[in-house]
C-alpha cells in the first residue's frame, strides 16, 4: 500500500476534527509534529485541538511555540488574548489583541474582542467603533451584533426612580428602572440580526427580555417559548426562564403580579402570634396597599412612596383607607368545612350555646366553617357555625372573634376598663327575589358602616339574645313583605343555597360602597372620632390614590 503524504494526513486530521473525534485528531497532529517540529501551522492546529478538548494550560504552551516560530501570526496573538481573558496566563489581553490587529487589520474577530475589552473598561465610543469595523470586515459575524446589542442596552439604561424625568422616549419598568426606548429598539434590531445569522437560545432569551421591556409582550412570549422548546426539562435554568416568561403574561401584567407577590411574601413569613397583633395589622395594610398599587400600574418606587410611611399619622391613615377600600372590594366568600375541636373553648362554647337556643326556635345546624376569605382581617382561625330555620327562608351564623393583639400595656389598660372583649355575634339573613336582603345581628354599634338600598342591615345591641334576635328578624321579614308585596323570600335551607346568597350579599355590599364613593362623611367622622380633623384629609387622599392606582 502506498504511504500517505503529509498533505493527506493533514486532510485526515481536519476531517476528524470536523466530525468531532477530537482525540483521534490530536493523535494525527501529534504524529505530524513529531516529523515536522518546526512547522508553525502544525503547532497552530494542535493548539486549536487542545482548546477543543478543554485543556487551556496546554493550549497556551502550544500558542507560545507558535509565536516562537512565527511571531507575525495574528491568529495566535488573538487566541492568547482569549486565553488570558479566561484566566490562563499573565499576558495583557488588550496588548495581544492590538498586536493581532496590527499584524492583520482585516481580522474581524480581533476587532470584536477589542470591542469587548473596551466595553468592559467603559470606553463605549471606542468599543462601538471597533464593532462597526468588525461588521464592516465581516457582516456575517453574529457575535459582533450580539456585542453591539449589549452596548446599546447599556446605553439605554437611564437610571432608577425619579433620577430621570418621564418623556416619550422613556420607559419606566415595574421595578422603577428607566430605559431609553430608542436604545432598546437598537438593541432589538441587532439581536434579531444576530439570530438571522446564527440561532442561539441565549441570544433569543436576551431578545425576549428586550421585547418585554418594549411592551411587545406577545412577541416576547413567542421568543421565551422558542427558548423553552430547546431547554431540557431537567435543566436548572428552565425554572428561571419560565419565571421570566411569566412576566410577559396578560399583556405584561404578569410582572406586576410577581412584584406584588414578592411584597406580600414578607407578610406570610411571620409567626401566627405576630400576625394577630395590631402592629402587624397596620404594617400589612401598608404592604397590601403598595402591592395593589403595583398591580394597578404604579412602579414599585411610586407605590412604596405613596403607601409605606414611617409617619404615625400616615400609618393610621393608610390603615383606615385600606380597610375602607377593602369594604368595596371584598373577596369572594370562601367558607371551608372545619371541625369544632380545632377552636378555642370560648368559640366552641358560643357555638354550642347558640345551637341550643336557636334549636329551640326550630333551627338546625348546617355545618361548621372557617371563613378563609377573611383571614387578613381576623386575628386567627375563627369558627363560624351556620344554621337554617324551620321557615326555610332564614339562615343564621354564629361566631366569636379574638381581637387583634394591641400589645401588653394596651391589653392591660383595656382589660382593667372592661373594654377587652371577644365579640359574640349571631346574624340572621333572608333574601328576596327582588334583590333585597335583610340582615339582623347583635353586633352592637361598634361599626360605623351602614348600608342602604338592596342590603338592609339592622345591628341590635350585644345584649340581645338569639331568641330575641330571631323574633326581631321575623318582624322585619313581615314588614318587608308588606312594603314589597310582589317580593318572595328565597329558600335558604341547604348549604349550596346559603353560600350562593353569601356571594350575592357580598356583591350588593360592594356595589353600595362603590356607589357612595366608598365611605360617607358621617361614617368617616364616627370612625375617626376625635382624630377626624387631623386624619380625615389624609384618609381621603389615600383613598383617592388607591382608587387611582386601581384604575
Amino acid at each position: 500500500m502506498a504511504q500517505t503524504t503529509a498533505r493527506e494526513r493533514l486532510e485526515r486530521f481536519a476531517l476528524e476534527l470536523r466530525s468531532g473525534d477530537i482525540d483521534r485528531a490530536l493523535e494525527l497532529i501529534d504524529a505530524l509534529i513529531q516529523e515536522y517540529p518546526e512547522q508553525a501551522p502544525l503547532h497552530w492546529h494542535r493548539a486549536r485541538t487542545l482548546r477543543a478538548l478543554g485543556r487551556p494550560a496546554e493550549t497556551l504552551l502550544e500558542i507560545q511555540r507558535v509565536l516562537a516560530l512565527k511571531p507575525d501570526y495574528a491568529q495566535a496573538w488573538l487566541l492568547r488574548a482569549e486565553l488570558a481573558l479566561e484566566g490562563e496566563g499573565s499576558n495583557d489581553p488588550e496588548t495581544d489583541v492590538r498586536k493581532a490587529i496590527e499584524l492583520d487589520p482585516k481580522l474581524a474577530r480581533a476587532q470584536l474582542m477589542l470591542a469587548r475589552l473596551l466595553n468592559g473598561g467603559e470606553q463605549r465610543e471606542a468599543a462601538a467603533a471597533a464593532l462597526d469595523r468588525a461588521l464592516e470586515l465581516d457582516p456575517r459575524l453574529s457575535e459582533a451584533y450580539v456585542e453591539r446589542a449589549r452596548l446599546h442596552r447599556l446605553g439605554a439604561m437611564l437610571g432608577f426612580g425619579d433620577e430621570v424625568p418621564d418623556g416619550p422616549d422613556v420607559i419606566r419598568t415595574v421595578s422603577g428602572q428607566r430605559w431609553s426606548r430608542q436604545g432598546l429598539e437598537q438593541t432589538r434590531v441587532d439581536l434579531e440580526q444576530a439570530l438571522v445569522l446564527k440561532n442561539n437560545p441565549q441570544v433569543r432569551l436576551q431578545l425576549a427580555n428586550v421585547l418585554h421591556y418594549l411592551g411587545a409582550h406577545d412577541a416576547a412570549l413567542a421568543a421565551f417559548d422558542a427558548v423553552l422548546a430547546v431547554t431540557p426539562t431537567d435543566d436548572p435554568e428552565r425554572a428561571i426562564i419560565e419565571d421570566m416568561r411569566a412576566c410577559s403574561l396578560d399583556g405584561g401584567r404578569g410582572e406586576r403580579e410577581q412584584m406584588a407577590r414578592l411584597l406580600e411574601q414578607g407578610l406570610l413569613e411571620v409567626s401566627a402570634r405576630e400576625k394577630a397583633t395590631l402592629g402587624h395589622d397596620m404594617a400589612a395594610s401598608m404592604i397590601r396597599s403598595a402591592a395593589a398599587g403595583v398591580r394597578g400600574g404604579l412602579s414599585l418606587d411610586q407605590s412604596m412612596s405613596q403607601f409605606v410611611s414611617g409617619d404615625p399619622d400616615d400609618v393610621l391613615a393608610i390603615d383606615v383607607a385600606y380597610k375602607i377600600h377593602a369594604l368595596a372590594h371584598e373577596a369572594e366568600p370562601c367558607y371551608v368545612t372545619t371541625s369544632i375541636e380545632r377552636y378555642p373553648r370560648f368559640m366552641r362554647e358560643h357555638a354550642e350555646s347558640v345551637t341550643r337556643i336557636l334549636g329551640a326556635q326550630g333551627f338546625r345546624v348546617i355545618g361548621d366553617y372557617e371563613p378563609e376569605h377573611l383571614a387578613e382581617q381576623l386575628a386567627g382561625p375563627t369558627l363560624v357555625r351556620i344554621y337554617a330555620a324551620a321557615d326555610s327562608v332564614t339562615c343564621a351564623a354564629s361566631y366569636r372573634i379574638e381581637p387583634k393583639w394591641p400589645g401588653w400595656l394596651a391589653w392591660a389598660w383595656l382589660k382593667l376598663r372592661g373594654k377587652w372583649q371577644r365579640p359574640a355575634v349571631v346574624e340572621l339573613e333572608t333574601a328576596f327575589d327582588d334583590g333585597g336582603f335583610l340582615i339582623t345581628n347583635n353586633a352592637g354599634s361598634g361599626s360605623p358602616f351602614g348600608y342602604r338600598g338592596k342590603v338592609d342591615l339592622s345591628a341590635l345591641a350585644t345584649e340581645v339574645t338569639p331568641a330575641m334576635l330571631h323574633s326581631r328578624h321575623r318582624e322585619r321579614i313581615e314588614r318587608y313583605r308588606r312594603e314589597h308585596p310582589h317580593a318572595t323570600a328565597l329558600r335558604l335551607d341547604t348549604e349550596d343555597k346559603i353560600m350562593a346568597m353569601q356571594q350575592r350579599i357580598t356583591e350588593a355590599k360592594c356595589q353600595f360602597r362603590q356607589s357612595i364613593g366608598l365611605v360617607e362623611e358621617n361614617e368617616l367622622r364616627l370612625l375617626l372620632g376625635t382624630h377626624y380633623e387631623r386624619l380625615a384629609p389624609r384618609v381621603r387622599e389615600k383613598l383617592r390614590q388607591m382608587a387611582e392606582a386601581a384604575g
